[in-house]
């Protein structure tokens, strides 16, 4: 169910304490912001009860593809985010296409197909404890990811914060 998602308190205090294992113990630390693309139409087709059966069944898609000990959070409406801990780049990428793969299948609802995607924001710790950056990054991946047209995962690099930072 969406209220037994951790929140985004809980995120930042899961995000803390991977890190600190991550410094401790090596590995690095990434952060997936998970943003559902089409759940309005969703919503104001079918109204809110179905809409949140649509986020349950979504939230349990994301969670049967990351690892056992990673972490599923709620974030906002429609976006959820995961933290992977001890991952290798290859693997958060592996982690984006099967999270994407699961959700794009999309959803029925009263015998109506409703395509969906999802837009992911990808963000490796490499400054090892940053937190609320960490999740900044992953967060301004994933509004590319959306700007680049949806249903794909953008990873934050450098030229990404650049260019967020002239808008600004």
């Amino acid at each position: 169910m969406l209220h037994d998602l951790p929140s985004r308190a809980l995120l930042l205090e899961r995000t803390r304490t991977a890190q600190q294992r991550a410094e401790t113990l090596g590995g690095r630390v990434a952060v997936l912001f998970c943003e559902l693309d089409g759940f309005k139409p969703v919503n104001d087709r079918f109204g809110q009860a179905a809409g949140d059966a649509v986020l349950v069944e979504i939230a349990e898609r994301i969670a049967v593809n990351v690892r056992r000990g990673d972490t599923v959070a709620r974030v906002g409406v429609d976006t959820f985010a995961v933290i992977l801990e001890d991952v290798h780049a290859d693997d958060m990428h592996a982690t984006c296409d099967r999270l994407i793969t699961a959700v794009r299948t999309g959803v029925v609802l009263a015998e109506h197909h409703m395509p969906l995607g999802l837009s992911i924001g990808a963000a490796i710790d490499d400054d090892k404890g940053d937190t609320e950056a960490l999740l900044q990054r992953a967060d301004l991946a994933m509004d590319e990811a959306k700007a680049l047209g949806n249903n794909q995962y953008t990873e934050y690099d450098q030229r990404l914060g650049e260019s967020h930072a002239k808008r600004q």
